[in-house]
């Protein structure tokens, strides 16, 4: 993450940011939901956190996960960590839509934290992998033309 706006009044070294993620449903009727640790005094801070999330197994899976990244994504929302008598601030969300791990079987991306439509700075860095693409195996063909020069 770099650069994240802090809310009004707010210092660096008052910054403690945290970030949580909804993962929409797969398995069951809810979605995944967690948060990552707090990291403090910084604008930029790394989470260097490996998040396990059940995807299902079996051929029902495919179907359902590939209709699950169609229609919605990863959801991360950056929140500056209230303290005694204050609530969490948001400071800024954004989706990551997962169409692409129909092919690959590993993303990553920067994306901008944006409040509503409207960019208001800093970004969220994230990285997927799962254990195979999640489209058909299809075979692809790929045309190329070849020169041989003999001597």
């Amino acid at each position: 993450m770099r650069d994240v706006p802090l809310p009004s009044g707010y210092e660096v070294h008052h910054a403690n940011i945290f970030v949580r993620y909804t993962f929409p449903p797969v398995v069951s009727d809810q979605p995944q939901t967690g948060k990552t640790k707090t990291v403090a005094n910084t604008t930029s801070p790394q989470f260097a956190e490996s998040i396990i999330l059940n995807i299902g197994s079996g051929k029902s899976r495919n179907s359902k996960l590939q209709r699950v990244f169609k229609r919605g994504g990863l959801k991360f929302e950056v929140y500056q960590k209230g303290g005694f008598m204050r609530s969490d601030k948001l400071l800024g969300t954004c989706e990551w839509k997962l169409e692409k791990l129909e092919q690959s079987a590993e993303l990553e991306e920067s994306l901008p934290l944006k409040e509503g439509r409207k960019a208001v700075g800093g970004l969220l860095s994230a990285k997927i992998r799962i254990r195979e693409p999640i489209g058909d195996a299809k075979a692809q063909s790929i045309a190329q033309k070849w020169l041989i020069l003999d001597s």
